[in-house]
């Protein structure tokens, strides 16, 4: 039992920069995408499942006349 009390804590705690910079990016306006089945991306964050990637979480894109 303790150690299904135990899981959670760990997991948060060594993933702890991913749900810090999720935080704060979605703060900024970032929204999770669903982008389908795709090979992983070094430079996206990113919700990785048997090696690949389904969701990608993404700033909108600013037009140039300043509309999102």
């Amino acid at each position: 039992m303790f150690i299904l009390a135990l899981m959670p804590v760990l997991f948060f705690a060594s993933n702890g920069e991913f749900f810090e910079r999720v935080e704060k990016e979605t703060s900024e306006g970032a929204v999770w995408h669903h982008v389908g089945k795709q090979p992983l991306d070094p430079d996206a964050k990113q919700i990785d499942v048997d090696g690949h990637i389904y969701w990608k979480l993404k700033k909108p894109k600013e037009t140039t006349d300043g509309r999102k």
